[in-house]
């Protein structure tokens, strides 16, 4: 960089002269016009041509002196920096590498010596485990046997006192039993009489109970189908009433209840039906005059018009 700095001084410098040499030719030709001597004029521009042409070739050759100079001293750099700098990456790899190398060294050395050492330790470990198992085994063993023999002739003294005991217990017991046997036949003799005639009343009472219980239970079963037949029916009534106007209507259903119909169930069911939903709050619409109309027809005999009329109230409270 000082060599390039020192070129573009030079080449400054070498302007310098060109423009004095310029201004020297402006000050002759100037100083020869104010004198009225042209030819003099012609003669120094013609030479002061000559001489910036000197100038300009001698600051050419010396700024492409100067430039190759510079160019020949940055490539000297640049080889001898690249030199400098490869030398000192061989040189980095070389110490990376040796580096690495006693790393490697050192570390299977350390893992070398670590697994000795545990499988040194395991071993004595090992037999260690092994001689303390063996001596439990040992102790245990002579022990179990100690305690055999001691349970063997605790068991043969108290079998001996047992049979002794047992002995003298059956023979009380056996006498016992004999004078309780006695005891027991007159008294059982006694008693059976009194529990013949006590199960026989029991038996009257007994009969009368489970007698009692299955007509509760008939009457019961009577009234549970009788509920469940009317639960179906109504629901039946219900799935009919609730069809279209149009609809096949069944005859049993809007029949008169004096003639085997159920016309006075059908108009029970629509004005149940009516009232439940006016306590739980919500609008018949309609329904109320259908209702009355239909219980009009009834009244009058027009049972096929009534059970059309009940259709309808029943439609427009359940909408």
């Amino acid at each position: 960089f000082n060599a390039i700095a020192t070129g573009v001084y030079i080449a400054a410098a070498e302007g310098a002269l060109v423009a004095e040499t310029l201004n020297n030719i402006y000050d002759r030709c100037s100083g020869d016009i104010a004198l009225g001597n042209l030819q003099t004029s012609v003669d120094n521009i013609q030479n002061s041509q000559s001489d910036i042409t000197n100038a300009i070739t001698t600051s050419t050759s010396t700024i492409v002196n100067n430039d190759n100079a510079n160019r020949d001293t940055v490539l000297n750099n640049l080889t001898n920096n690249t030199t400098i700098i490869n030398n000192a990456i061989t040189s980095a790899k070389s110490d990376i590498v040796n580096n690495d190398n006693t790393n490697k060294t050192a570390i299977t050395t350390a893992v070398s010596n670590s697994q000795s050492a545990v499988i040194t330790s395991n071993n004595t470990n090992l037999t260690a485990t092994t001689t303390a198992i063996t001596n439990a085994k040992n102790e245990v063993i002579s022990n179990d046997n100690s305690n055999k023999t001691t349970i063997v002739n605790n068991d043969n003294a108290n079998a001996l006192a047992l049979s002794n005991n047992l002995i003298a217990a059956t023979n009380t017991i056996v006498g016992n039993t004999n004078t309780n046997s006695a005891n027991i036949i007159s008294t059982a003799a006694a008693n059976t009489t009194a529990i013949l005639n006590n199960a026989a009343a029991n038996t009257t009472t007994l009969n009368t109970s489970i007698t009692n219980a299955q007509t509760a239970l008939i009457n019961s079963g009577n009234a549970n189908t009788l509920a469940l037949n009317d639960l179906v029916l109504r629901s039946q009534i219900e799935a009919d009433l609730a069809t279209e106007s149009n609809g096949v209507k069944v005859a049993w259903y809007m029949t008169p209840t004096a003639n085997g119909g159920k016309l006075d169930l059908v108009k029970q069911i629509v004005t149940l039906t009516l009232a439940n939903i006016q306590a739980a709050g919500g609008s018949i619409g309609n329904a109320q005059s259908f209702l009355d109309r239909a219980n009009a027809d009834k009244a009058a005999g027009n049972f096929k018009s009534a059970y059309d009329n009940y259709r309808k109230a029943y439609k427009a409270a359940a909408n």
